[in-house]
């Protein structure tokens, strides 16, 4: 089939007007294009991968030559009443572009490095996106395609998020929860520190954990000084975000709060069952780990606690222990 174009000429003959034929040509495209690069990055890297490769329909990859254009375009100013003024239009930033033409390997593929020195990312004058405009040319022949992507520009770092966690607390119960602390890809950033702060009438108390390998803090926070008003924590990292500038993107990094109220019960006892990380295979046993308080219990013998393992079996388990060990059916 080779380079040229796919053509496809198809007849339509009516059965009763022998001789008469309708005909028509379709021109199917010869190839198409590709890019790769990623979705966002941060305005401190200091550089960028961009991939692109031509392909025909059929699956064999196109040779010739790439036109590549990025840019980070200026963001119009205008007066409120009327417009750029004068001395704005002079002043007018233009947009930063990088511009090169190379050509494929043999595999069709071309690969740049791009240096993001060449452009400022950090300005408030210019859009938080760049632009990517390719155009392959096939050798020979001279047709041309082309694909455009865009990538976001990231000035928040890290995102730090509350999981796990109810909107109440019982007075002298432990809350517990989980937090999540990933990059601005989605990525889960491990051994961080994470600070929690508990506001409640007018004092503070901070506590400081550290992420695991999945980026993720199980916390537990006594709640003896929190009294019956509301709460509010608030998660950091000791990252320090800068200050709001007009003339330039400023640096941030994740921060979660969460506002809690108290609930009223007429007892304090409690029983609280913590989440198993991990699932277990069928007929084999798994720790559960249960906490609990029983007001004005004096017996320390023996209780009856009953474990729902599904819907048609129900475990009951006589102990007095904090951890139980239930096999699943």
């Amino acid at each position: 089939m080779g380079c040229s174009a796919l053509k496809r000429t198809s007849g339509v003959v009516p059965r009763k007007k022998l001789g008469t034929m309708l005909e028509h040509e379709e021109v199917l495209p010869r190839f198409e294009v590709a890019i790769d690069a990623p979705s966002s990055i941060s305005i401190l890297d200091n550089n960028v991968t961009i991939s692109t490769y031509g392909r025909y329909t059929y699956g064999e990859k196109v040779q010739g030559n790439v036109t590549l254009k990025v840019c980070q375009k200026k963001k119009a100013k205008y007066s409120w009443w009327w417009g750029p003024t004068l001395a704005e239009k002079e002043t007018e930033t233009k947009d930063l572009c990088y511009n090169e033409v190379v050509t494929t390997d043999q595999t069709g593929k071309m690969q740049c490095f791009l240096d993001l020195g060449k452009f400022n990312l950090q300005s408030s004058d210019y859009a938080r996106e760049l632009t990517i405009d390719i155009v392959v040319e096939e050798e020979g022949t001279g047709v041309k395609f082309s694909a455009a992507k865009s990538i976001k520009l990231e000035s928040q770092l890290t995102k730090l998020s509350f999981k796990d966690t109810k909107s109440y607390f019982l007075p002298g119960v432990p809350y517990r929860g989980k937090m999540s602390l990933t990059s601005f890809e989605g990525h889960p950033i491990a051994l961080k520190k994470v600070h929690i702060r508990a506001r409640y009438d007018g004092e503070e108390n901070k506590e400081t954990f550290v992420t695991d390998s999945n980026g993720d803090v199980i916390f537990e926070l006594s709640t003896e000084k929190w009294g019956k008003n509301s709460v509010s924590l608030e998660a950091t990292t000791e990252d320090t975000t800068e200050p709001d500038s007009s003339s330039k993107e400023s640096i941030s990094y994740g921060r979660a709060n969460l506002y809690l109220k108290d609930i009223y019960v007429e007892t304090k006892s409690y029983l609280y069952i913590r989440p198993v990380k991990s699932s277990a295979p069928c007929h084999q046993n798994v720790a559960v780990t249960v906490d609990y308080f029983l007001e004005g219990e004096q017996d320390k013998g023996s209780f009856q606690l009953f474990y729902l393992v599904s819907k048609t079996f129900l475990l009951k388990t006589i102990s007095h222990q904090h951890v139980l060990s239930a096999a699943l059916p």
